[in-house]
């Protein structure tokens, strides 16, 4: 989990973790990234990622964590790395498809006879129902329940997986732009064993990591593994200025 930092410096920590993850996968076939569009080291770098399975529909992402809990009851593992960026972002936008979603429903009317016009106390008693009606009325009662139970449930989803996953060698990566970001997305400190921290208040970083980054120099990190910590600087990569370099 990395938290904090500049545009340019997570997008050089995050070109370190695709270069480190292409020696076991060269074509980064198990390699994906689910990020909000508006994320802004996603969103100004977004050629670079290019080489990855970019997803950013709210709908595909949790139809994604829907495949991947299937996968994992059935034992079906495959060694992955998944980078979220704006988890938080991607709760509201999940939250924002569900209220939309029964909005729809609302106003199309929770008796699909209003807008099938096949009433279903006529069609259960008469004698002479012909297969059309049947599946004209069925088709309407599905497109009337296309609900947020079809897609599955983000939040749930992703505290199952991250309770499992890296169990099964599914492993997830982070990134958030402020601590604000990381308390709202209401992950557990203890789900995410390794941490990159940049310069931020002694509350915000012992509240995260337990350690103190608020005397941290511009452009320099902290990595925790929760038992030991390295100060460090992000490598620098062509077109990506960082703290003065390009």
């Amino acid at each position: 989990m990395l938290v904090g930092g500049e545009i340019d410096t997570q997008a050089c920590i995050l070109l370190s973790i695709i270069n480190s993850w292409r020696k076991i996968d060269t074509k980064l076939s198990n390699f994906e990234i689910w990020a909000h569009e508006q994320y802004p080291t996603f969103k100004r770098y977004k050629d670079r990622w290019q080489q990855a399975k970019c997803e950013s529909d709210i709908r595909k992402i949790t139809e994604r964590t829907e495949k991947l809990i299937d996968n994992l009851s059935n034992s079906i593992t495959t060694n992955k790395l998944i980078v979220c960026m704006g988890l938080d972002f991607l709760y509201d936008d999940f939250d924002d498809y569900i209220n939309l979603s029964n909005l729809r429903k609302t106003s199309k009317g929770s008796n699909p006879s209003e807008n099938s016009g096949i009433d279903l106390w006529s069609l259960m008693n008469s004698t002479d129902v012909t297969q059309e009606q049947i599946k004209t009325y069925n088709n309407t009662t599905d497109s009337n329940n296309t609900d947020h139970d079809v897609i599955g449930d983000l939040r749930k989803n992703m505290n199952l997986l991250l309770s499992m996953a890296s169990k099964k060698g599914i492993h997830f990566v982070f990134l958030f732009t402020h601590h604000q970001n990381y308390r709202a997305a209401k992950i557990r400190a203890s789900d995410c064993q390794h941490k990159v921290l940049f310069p931020m208040s002694r509350t915000e970083s012992k509240d995260i990591a337990n350690i103190d980054t608020s005397d941290l120099g511009n452009g320099i990190f902290v990595y925790s593994d929760g038992y030991k910590k390295f100060y460090m600087r992000p490598h620098i990569y062509r077109g990506v200025p960082c703290n003065g370099w390009i």
